[in-house]
């Protein structure tokens, strides 16, 4: 679809000018452009952008709240590389805090009753149910980024 489907599609709750930032950024997955034009695919989601800046296990409950708002997730949205958001998403989909469906060659994310639930639970709550994954978690990240640079 263009930009302007994409435009009506949500029904004018981004402007044309968001939209188009979105794509220079990579944020609105399978977009591709050619000869100056943008094709987005049909199944596309406007990305979750309004999530703050998460750290450790607050990406968990972050991620699950932007699937339950029908918004995409993935690791360039929140400044990760994919191998460290898989990692996240893995977890959320073990414990079926969300499900996945494969649309255009993307995997997007899906609510489920069981992450209605998670992201009302208090911090401790999540800790105990994350805890040594988020310490893993902070421990690869830091990794990651020592090899990056």
């Amino acid at each position: 679809m263009s930009i302007e489907e994409f435009y009506k599609k949500n029904k004018g709750k981004y402007s044309l000018k968001l939209i188009n930032e979105w794509l220079k950024k990579g944020y609105i997955r399978g977009a591709k452009e050619i000869n100056n034009l943008w094709y987005i695919p049909n199944n596309a989601l406007s990305p979750y952008t309004k999530h703050g800046n998460p750290k450790g296990v607050a990406i968990y409950k972050n991620i699950v709240k932007g699937v339950n708002h029908c918004y995409d997730v993935f690791g360039k949205i929140y400044n990760i590389s994919d191998s460290q958001f898989d990692v996240y998403i893995d977890e959320l989909l073990k414990k079926h805090f969300l499900t996945v469906k494969e649309l255009d060659g993307i995997k997007y994310y899906l609510p489920t009753p069981e992450g209605e639930e998670f992201v009302n639970m208090t911090k401790s709550k999540i800790l105990k149910i994350f805890g040594e994954i988020g310490k893993v978690m902070i421990s690869s990240v830091i990794e990651s980024t020592i090899k990056n640079v």
